[in-house]
């Protein structure tokens, strides 16, 4: 299956339609690749299913380690708003981006991702180079994806291990750039909306502290008056 990433465009007819329809066995789930290139480094490789998180995260030796992870109710949306390298580099610093694409489907249960996940494993040291990165997530993927989507060749051409750098790995779509800005062009519309609620907020309480105060330096003066009236015999009836 990895060695005919143009299998894909062949399965875009009555096959894929039913599966994706749930018409067959199981009904597939999504597999999503994602990388994140911060500052010119590529900071960490991802794929997810079902929930599941495979990371290759780079150490500041400039090595990989893996960290999985199992995170309900995951969603690329989600991934984004979080704050990390993601959220601080952005499309044209270099060659700064994140991006998440669906590459493929799966049928796969939990059980079994683990199981091919552990076999895979098996193969590599707990901390990985570049290239033993790209080797493991198409290991990996070869027995995780069932069905290719249309980003599965985005997938192939950068765990290329001929691409042994940045520079050489391949730009995400521009679908996925467009995706990926506006998201973060509507989390920084939702900060500034709080950072203005915020503002309401502390300028009410500042109003109403400075009520407060007057009113009970009302009170105090009251007292005052009434207390000076009693002490001159001014009351009333007199």
């Amino acid at each position: 299956m990895i060695d005919d990433p143009d299998h894909a465009l062949r399965l875009n007819g009555k096959d894929r339609r039913y599966l994706l329809a749930g018409l067959g066995p199981q009904a597939p789930d999504d597999v999503w690749f994602s990388r994140d290139i911060h500052n010119n480094q590529l900071q960490h490789w991802m794929l997810v299913v079902k929930y599941r998180k495979f990371e290759l995260v780079r150490m500041a030796e400039g090595d990989y380690m893996f960290i999985c992870d199992y995170e309900p109710g995951w969603t690329p949306d989600r991934e984004l708003q979080k704050p990390s390298s993601k959220m601080r580099g952005g499309f044209g610093n270099g060659y700064d981006n994140w991006c998440v694409l669906r590459i493929g489907w799966s049928r796969l249960s939990k059980r079994e991702i683990d199981r091919c996940f552990a076999a895979a494993r098996a193969y590599y040291p707990p901390r990985l180079s570049w290239t033993q990165c790209q080797d493991f997530l198409r290991r990996f993927a070869d027995q995780l994806v069932d069905r290719y989507d249309l980003h599965w060749r985005f997938f192939v051409d950068n765990t290329a291990i001929e691409r042994w750098s940045v520079p050489q790995l391949t730009p995400p779509p521009a679908v996925a750039v467009q995706q990926v800005q506006q998201a973060q062009a509507q989390a920084q519309a939702q900060v500034q909306e709080q950072d203005n609620i915020m503002r309401r907020v502390n300028t009410f309480n500042t109003w109403q502290s400075g009520f407060f105060m007057a009113q009970q330096q009302n009170i105090a003066l009251n007292n005052q008056i009434m207390q000076n009236n009693q002490n001159f015999g001014v009351g009333y009836g007199n």
